[in-house]
């Protein structure tokens, strides 16, 4: 399920980090698990992980504002921004979904918004064979066999395995039954992925557990030829690693 967010800001300041993707993370989490607090038809632990774990998110869009690049500033001079936003869910839960983000408040550094507007955009039909471009990074890591961990580009060899992988696994993650499996490659034998572009590397840092650590993504076009469910996954979860923080977060070309 795919939204067009419409927010407006609240004070005078509208000043917010370039790195807001974690806030608007958590503030959209902390507004969904508040509203299966207080709705009891959606208290299961399904719901709750498809909903707070399961979105991704673009870009904001800012009628005007100003980028204060050495301070990792954004100046929003204007009154209003715009961002779209995923959920892994299914249709009946749409409404509800409506119903708990609209006119929530939304803190981002020294700046408040709340949702004034929400539209939904039409669903995608998924095919075997699909082209992506990445409106935010995508990011991928493997870890060596001394342990130590490395940020994948789409032209290293392992790109292709890790991100067939990293779907299976979270297809498995909503079948518990079949969670067991291992050697997870040799699954999904018609999954292939084609670089179309010229990747370019984007290095920002995100808030885990309270600390910031460094992250190397990448923009680029691909086309990706796998199961319409990887697909679906992908396209409203976001491909590859830190889903909720946006990254991933891709359009269809073809």
């Amino acid at each position: 399920m795919q939204f067009k967010l419409k927010l407006i800001k609240e004070d005078k300041s509208g000043v917010l980090p370039t790195n807001y993707r974690y806030g608007f993370s958590k503030a959209v989490s902390s507004v969904i698990d508040h509203g299966i607090a207080n709705h009891p038809f959606v208290t299961s632990t399904n719901c709750r992980s498809a909903d707070t774990q399961s979105f991704t998110f673009g870009n904001f869009t800012f009628d005007f504002y100003q980028l204060q690049q050495q301070e990792g500033l954004i100046v929003h001079q204007g009154k209003e921004a715009n961002v779209e936003i995923r959920f892994l869910v299914d249709d009946e839960e749409e409404d509800w979904i409506r119903k708990t983000l609209m006119n929530q408040r939304i803190t981002l550094g020294d700046s408040s918004y709340h949702i004034s507007k929400i539209e939904t955009v039409a669903p995608i039909e998924f095919q075997d064979v699909m082209a992506y471009r990445c409106l935010c990074p995508l990011s991928l890591v493997k870890n060596s066999p001394s342990g130590n961990r490395y940020f994948l580009s789409p032209k290293d060899k392992d790109f292709h395995k890790s991100l067939k992988i990293d779907l299976i696994k979270r297809l498995l993650r909503s079948h518990p039954e079949v969670s067991g499996l291992e050697n997870l490659d040799q699954y999904c034998p018609e999954f292939q992925f084609q670089l179309l572009s010229e990747p370019k590397e984007k290095g920002f840092n995100i808030k885990s557990n309270g600390n910031f650590q460094s992250v190397i993504g990448y923009q680029f076009d691909f086309q990706l030829k796998a199961s319409p469910i990887l697909h679906e996954l992908g396209f409203y979860e976001g491909f590859g690693l830190q889903h909720s923080m946006g990254l991933g977060f891709v359009e269809v070309i073809a």
